[in-house]
């Protein structure tokens, strides 16, 4: 008959310092070589959102031209540049239903501007003691152009600025030259650009165009950016083989007779 030794059960062994730190140093190698795989993991998810979102707002497009018979204008007409108004936006809400397929996932909650952070996400507010105004609602708050900041540029200028007509899909309402567009206007719908992630440091953001720097397409999405054309279907593109204003190939397709301005 054994005693009561036998019937004592062994403790594990404890893991040593050395061990322990082992065990670290792997796993810190290991997040350091996964990290960037799951960072383009996320853009990669975050532009197939952002193209969701821009197909949205081109299925608005398409429902607002479809009974207006033109395309919405980007903002109001007024004598002072700071006081006017988007009016893309509340028009195109409309359709969409609400304000947050207005905002590229991967643009940032809030960008510097006039000395305060500016959003990139328009959140309705209440309380004006306005009528409801081209989209906007009775009592809602109207968006001031060079203080809210809209990750989405709309192709309201076209290729150049200032043309006449205009070759863009409408910068002021009601203005005799830079008006309202008539849809019949657009030659090819499949290949003319309407919206695109916009440069968000531009005071106006929410317009995008060759025309000049700031209102250059982004290339939030690796070097790229998504582009909406007049037709609602969205293509991913590298944002230099979009900006060329000389290039007759990359002019037209920012115009609605598809000609080089």
């Amino acid at each position: 008959m054994r005693g009561p030794r036998a019937a004592t059960s062994r403790l594990p062994k404890a893991f040593t310092l050395v061990e322990l730190l082992v065990v670290v140093a792997i796993i810190s190698l290991l997040l350091m070589m996964t990290a960037p795989v799951l960072q383009k993991a996320m853009r990669l998810t975050r532009s197939a959102v952002c193209g969701s979102n821009l197909h949205q707002i081109g299925t608005a497009l398409q429902s607002y031209v479809a009974k207006w018979a033109w395309y919405p204008v980007g903002i109001d007409q007024h004598t002072i540049n700071e006081q006017r108004v988007w009016l893309w936006p509340p028009q195109l809400r409309v359709y969409t239903g609400d304000a947050k397929v207005m905002r590229c996932p991967q643009a940032p909650d809030f960008v510097p501007y006039a000395g305060a952070m500016t959003p990139t996400l328009w959140t309705p507010k209440y309380g004006s003691g306005l009528p409801a105004y081209y989209g906007y609602k009775d009592d809602e708050v109207r968006i001031l152009g060079m203080y809210q900041k809209f990750s989405y540029g709309y192709n309201v200028w076209g290729a150049n600025i200032g043309v006449v007509p205009n070759p863009g899909l409408g910068v002021y309402r009601a203005h005799a030259s830079y008006g309202e567009t008539r849809a019949d206007r657009v030659v090819l719908p499949q290949d003319m650009v309407a919206f695109v992630d916009s440069c968000l440091t531009d005071y106006w953001s929410g317009f995008s165009g060759i025309y000049r720097v700031g209102q250059y397409p982004s290339g939030i999405h690796g070097g790229c950016a998504n582009f909406l054309f007049c037709d609602s279907h969205v293509e991913l593109l590298a944002r230099e083989t979009m900006m060329d204003i000389n290039d007759p190939a990359v002019n037209c397709r920012w115009n609605v007779d598809h000609e080089r301005h």
